[in-house]
Order: C-alpha cells, then sequence, then structure tokens
C-alpha cells in the first residue's frame, strides 16, 4: 500500500514485521474509483495482483495490503454533503463487492489461506460536542473485520470488542496463540525499560477497563498503583476476594 498511510501506522517496526515490502501509490490529485487502485485501477492490474498471489503461495507467506483511498473519499463527501449522503463512495463499496471476488475465488483455490477484511474506524460525524473526526462509534458506526474461508460457517454481523480482536484472529490461524495482552502478560522488549513499562501499563489499563465493562472486580487500588495515575472503575469496589490475575482469568 502507501507509504505515507500504512508504514506511518506502524512506523519504525514494520522491518522487523515483513520480510518484503512494496510500496504502491495512491494519489489523490486524481480521481481514483477501486478502493484498491494498484490492483484494480488500471489495465493489467489484476495480473499483477494474481503473479503476487502466486508468488506468496509458493514462498508459503501472507499477504497484507492497504488502502487509504475510501477514507480520504469519506472525508471528502463528508464534508461536502454534511454527513447526509455520500453517493461516491456507495458507487466505490459497490465496486468494492464486485472486486474482492477475485481475493475471494482464489481462496476457495487455496483454503489453507484465510481471507480478512477491516477497517479502523467509521465516518466522520457530528453530535451535541461539535464535529467528530472517524464518528463517535455510536450507533453502529464503527470498523468492521471480515472473515472468509470455504470452511467456515455464515454467521450475521456481531459486536466484538477491540480487546478481543487478535484472540478472534488466531482462533484460524495455524501455529499462532492467543496474543500475551489479551491474557494480561504484554511481552514486552523494547530498548528502553521506560518503554517497556509504557506496554504493561496499557495492557493493565486494557484488562481493567475490560473487566469494568462485562462487571468483573478486580482490585482497582492496586491497578491504580501499577499505572501511576488515577483510575477507579465506575461503579466498581477496589480491592476484594479477587486478585488482578484472577479477575482476568476468563478475559
Amino acid at each position: 500500500g502507501p507509504e505515507w498511510s500504512f508504514l506511518g501506522i506502524i512506523r519504525g517496526i514494520y522491518q522487523k514485521t515483513f520480510d518484503k515490502l512494496d510500496f504502491r501509490d495512491e494519489p489523490l490529485d486524481v480521481t481514483l474509483h477501486h478502493i484498491y487502485p494498484f490492483f484494480f485501477e488500471n489495465p493489467g492490474a489484476q495480473s499483477d495482483l494474481q503473479r503476487i498471489l502466486d508468488e506468496v503461495h509458493q514462498s508459503g507467506q501472507s499477504l497484507i495490503t492497504h488502502s487509504a483511498v475510501l477514507d480520504h473519499y469519506l472525508h471528502g463527501e463528508y464534508k461536502q454533503h454534511k454527513g447526509k449522503q455520500y453517493p461516491y463512495c456507495e458507487a466505490m463499496a459497490g465496486r468494492y463487492f464486485d472486486d474482492v471476488r477475485v481475493f475471494r475465488d482464489w481462496i476457495q483455490k487455496h483454503p489453507d489461506y484465510l481471507l480478512i477484511l477491516s477497517s479502523d474506524h467509521g465516518y466522520d460525524e457530528d453530535d451535541a460536542d461539535g464535529y467528530r473526526v472517524h464518528g463517535t462509534g455510536k450507533n453502529g458506526n464503527l470498523g468492521f473485520v471480515m472473515f472468509y474461508n470455504p470452511a467456515l460457517e455464515h454467521r450475521g454481523p456481531e459486536t466484538l470488542e477491540v480487546m478481543d480482536l487478535c484472540a478472534t484472529i488466531s482462533k484460524y490461524l495455524r501455529n499462532v496463540d492467543i496474543p500475551a495482552d489479551s491474557v494480561g502478560l504484554a511481552r514486552s522488549h523494547f530498548a528502553h525499560p521506560a518503554d517497556d513499562m509504557k506496554a504493561l501499563q496499557q495492557s493493565v489499563a486494557q484488562l481493567a477497563r475490560y473487566a469494568e465493562m462485562h462487571g468483573i472486580r478486580y482490585p482497582a487500588s492496586e491497578v491504580k498503583r501499577v499505572l501511576g495515575y488515577h483510575f477507579v472503575a465506575e461503579g466498581v469496589s477496589p480491592g476484594g476476594e479477587l486478585t488482578f490475575a484472577d479477575a482476568t482469568a476468563d478475559l
């Protein structure tokens, strides 16, 4: 995908994360019609996609692609139509459903792979507090994740908390365990101890908020001490019979 967007998210760790990087430009000063323009916009692009998919399969690797085109057009149409309609984005989404059949057909021929389609946020909104980039997350205005493989049964939409996302995906990937952060065991290997501590604190805060949302009791005073700042969940009494490890054992 585009370097400015994708690598802007993961910054300095991408060289350790990926075996190969292929930057594909998405010029925003021209009209684009497909969400993955580098695969579908120009004649011959699909042949290039098939070549890439075959190379990925032969090497036993996975392919991750990223596009920021729809994000760009959604922001523009929100400002143009005040959030009341998104005609161009709706048309682009329709073409996307046609385009994604290419991936679906390839997965059917290579059922050892899992197709994952996702977005990272919803569309812009205005509420009582004013304009919100990417929205409030209310009324279904959320990011989405969709899995496809011939071995999976059809399921309707479900709401999935962000914390459970990686744990859910890991169930379908060979030799991949539930992420350590999802069970309160963040393994951090940063160069500086302060960064390690920050990652551990984020994991503790994430689990504490999860416990609060699900009515699970946990030692709020101990969490406050670990985090180093005020964090007491509303409606959850501090302390109690459970240790923090016990309270998060089922998460």
